[in-house]
């Protein structure tokens, strides 16, 4: 009887936990960023969330009532105060008893369904997604590392675009795989399995001076629980502090037999440092790419699960891995091999910037376009001034440029009413939406493919420096038609010509910029671009 009326007495807490923690739940329509009604929350699956039989106030008062018994002082306490208390000291709560965390593993959960349905209203309204709760990098006390001489031994031109491929097959590569990814300058490949050193050998047998980079996650251990280095190892993986459970890349299908990486553990990182050194000096290897960096720095649920929820907790695990990983690691291994990470994000202040100047030889880029209207002019245009930046910066920087291949969003403005727009010689048609291959057939996927190369190449050549490289593919995997990973287009064997000088913003979205061998002319804001070829 405690129980139940303990439930309608809290309502009103309830409803204003609620309604901060899940706001626009009341289903009201509110403007996107882009002008366009933004669509409402599913408010069943909100009310089946917060007030259902195994939804978040019933496990709240479940909480509530053990919290009660381990703390005396909340007895004497009216009902609506216990609750406030309850929420106040939910992780002080876990700490006593198994029965509470095992409660609040699941309110969570449920917390972070929430956190999802109202992704859209947050993601509409645009500079939020602008993460500015990371460590920054002090360059100066740092310093700049030099690319490794092997690297720069490299031949290098201004006199064609030079190529990226990330890779993948389901069966060993063929000799006809090899001569022709060969034609690439620049290769990621998967794993550090034997397979891929032998493949990467055999790639320069046809291109000695061929990059070939291996692969290593900060956060996910690919290679699953079912390997060697989890049974020997399995205290170097995160568990979640209330379950005691592993936690993994994601909660079903194969993702959930990937764990994750503890790096408060010494031996973890000392292996880590270890095998990025190894793969920089493996046969046929010249570095590597480190990838997942935003999943240390943004709230993600798997690693918050681990090592608590409070502020102070995410800072000192980013403190640890930048310090004690990525600074120890360009130390130990910065001469070894080229070292790049996939570091340049629009969504950051900077857009680590400051990573990519001192914690590494260059950076990996994906995702450069944001899918959505109402916010892609400006974080396109951020990530294009610090790669133009880069460019007029001291030294050199490894930039390799995974573009998506596909229409960008439709654009917000039209071409007159707009400033810098390019009424004449525009390459790009009428747009579609952002890419998806699901429902097309190859035809239409390789039509879509050609239409939106110009425009990606009219990006690449105002943000390339000396050893830019361009990825562009519609499919990472070798199995599938080779179009699709090894478009060859004219532009490819169109002479570029050293740059007259960096790209010039004449506008707030337009830029220009000349080449001996090209005239570029870009408006992100009505996806045009002009490629003069001289």
């Amino acid at each position: 009887m405690r129980f139940e009326m303990k439930r309608l007495i809290l309502t009103p807490i309830y409803l204003l936990v609620f309604t901060v923690a899940c706001c626009a739940a009341d289903g009201q329509e509110k403007k996107a960023g882009n002008g366009e009604l933004a669509p409402k929350l599913n408010e069943e699956t909100l009310e089946r969330i917060q007030r259902t039989e195994g939804g978040m106030k019933a496990l709240l008062d479940k909480m509530i009532t053990i919290a009660v018994e381990i703390d005396p002082a909340l007895k004497e306490k009216p009902e609506k105060q216990q609750a406030r208390m309850t929420l106040k000291g939910l992780d002080r709560y876990a700490q006593h008893n198994e029965l509470f965390r095992t409660i609040l593993a699941e309110y969570r959960h449920l917390e972070d369904r929430a956190e999802e349905l109202r992704n859209p209203q947050k993601r509409a309204k645009g500079k939020r997604w602008i993460t500015t709760d990371y460590p920054r990098v002090d360059v100066a006390s740092i310093g700049k590392p030099v690319l490794p001489g092997a690297i720069r031994q490299k031949p290098w031109s201004w006199e064609r675009i030079h190529r990226y491929i990330a890779i993948y097959k389901t069966g060993p590569y063929t000799e006809d795989d090899a001569k022709t990814i060969a034609n690439f300058d620049m290769i990621q490949l998967g794993s550090t399995a034997k397979h891929e050193w032998d493949f990467a050998k055999n790639l320069k047998k046809y291109n000695p001076d061929m990059i070939c980079i291996g692969y290593r996650n900060v956060t996910i251990w690919h290679e699953t629980f079912d390997s060697d280095l989890f049974r020997d190892h399995p205290d170097w993986f995160l568990k979640n502090y209330l379950t005691g459970k592993y936690e993994t890349m994601a909660p079903t299908g194969y993702a959930a037999n990937k764990p994750l990486f503890d790096l408060r553990v010494p031996e973890m990182r000392d292996w880590w440092i270890e095998d990025i050194g190894s793969q920089c000096e493996t046969e046929g290897f010249d570095g590597v790419l480190i990838d997942a960096l935003a999943k240390i720095f943004m709230n993600y649920r798997p690693v918050r699960r681990s090592i608590g929820d409070a502020p102070q907790n995410k800072t000192q695990y980013s403190n640890l891995f930048v310090n004690q990983v990525l600074q120890r690691n360009i130390r130990e291994n910065g001469e070894k091999g080229l070292i790049v990470a996939n570091a340049l994000r629009s969504g950051y202040e900077d857009c680590l910037k400051s990573y990519a100047d001192a914690l590494f030889h260059g950076s990996y880029m994906e995702w450069i376009e944001s899918p959505s209207s109402a916010n892609y002019e400006e974080l396109l245009s951020r990530l294009m001034d610090t790669c133009i930046q880069i460019g007029k910066d001291p030294g050199d920087k490894f930039l390799c440029f995974q573009f998506h291949a596909g229409y960008p969003p439709p654009p917000k403005a039209n071409v007159d009413e707009v400033e810098n727009g390019i009424p004449a010689s525009t390459v790009m048609p009428d747009l579609g939406q952002h890419f998806d291959d699901k429902g097309k057939t190859d035809e239409e996927i390789l039509r879509e493919m050609r239409e939106a190369f110009p425009y990606k190449l009219a990006i690449f050549l105002i943000c390339a420096n000396k050893y830019s490289y361009m990825g562009y593919q519609s499919s990472h995997w070798a199995d599938e038609l080779q179009e699709r990973w090894y478009p060859q287009y004219p532009e490819h064997k169109k002479r570029i010509g050293k740059p007259l000088g960096h790209a010039v913003k004449k506008g707030k979205y337009y830029y220009e910029r000349e080449f001996e061998g090209v005239s570029v002319k870009l408006n992100i804001e009505t996806r045009q671009a002009v490629l003069d070829w001289k």
